[in-house]
């Protein structure tokens, strides 16, 4: 039995090497290559011709690599991956997409997140996934996906980024409480929300109506207190 020349790589006819008049066999599928459906029995009718078919033996495609994660504002981050090969997704059976999937390091659960849902092309290898938290750490994997599930592509190692801190309100109420020729006095409150601000100090900026900004002027150099 002679697999047929184009794809001989894709069978192992190793059971059917000596098929003698009577007898029949199963060519299965080589390694490297996955089975869709089953295995087909092939006999050998006088005067010594096989008959039968060949199994449909595909070559599933290779897990996406070097995922990275890298934050591009608070609330989302640029994902990008490099195809591997592709193989028979494609070529023999149909690309659907790529699965992009994001969770929080070390908590939670994997999801498709907006901004990655509509990567119908193999060339497309880039996303951007919103709606995440500030400030947090995150992973991302990739799968090919294909018109036959067994030749989707294994999930790719995680890459790791983290969103963009998000900034404190700006401080409210400011008024000028008292001034003098050479003196003024300020008073300010802080923002009900400082989200993901870790505070250090108050920074005064002054000017006249028509000069530039200078900072913190004298008497206003440790403001090292919140409240």
């Amino acid at each position: 039995l002679t697999a047929p020349q184009q794809d001989a790589w894709r069978y192992d006819i190793s059971s059917c090497a000596a098929l003698l008049d009577g007898e029949t066999c199963k060519p299965s599928c080589a390694t490297g290559t996955v089975l869709i459906g089953s295995l087909h029995d092939f006999s050998c009718a006088p005067p010594l011709q096989p008959s039968g078919s060949f199994p449909s033996c595909y070559k599933q495609a290779e897990a996406p690599v070097s995922v990275s994660l890298v934050g591009s504002s608070a609330t989302s981050l640029s994902v990008a991956w490099a195809d591997a090969g592709l193989n028979d997704c494609g070529l023999v059976v149909r690309f659907i997409r790529w699965r992009v999937e994001v969770k929080l390091t070390g908590a939670g659960s994997w999801e498709t997140p907006d901004g990655c849902t509509a990567l119908h092309s193999p060339c497309t290898t880039t996303c951007t996934a919103t709606g995440r938290l500030s400030n947090k750490q995150y992973e991302a994997r990739v799968t090919a996906e294909c018109e036959v599930p067994e030749v989707n592509s294994p999930k790719s190692s995680s890459g790791f980024g983290t969103t963009w801190a998000s900034a404190s309100d700006p401080p409210q109420n400011l008024v000028i409480a008292m001034s003098s020729t050479e003196t003024m006095q300020f008073r300010w409150e802080a923002a009900a929300q400082q989200r993901d601000c870790v505070f250090a100090r108050w920074q005064v900026d002054i000017r006249s109506s028509s000069g530039t900004w200078s900072s913190n002027p004298s008497g206003c150099q440790s403001l090292t207190t919140f409240g």
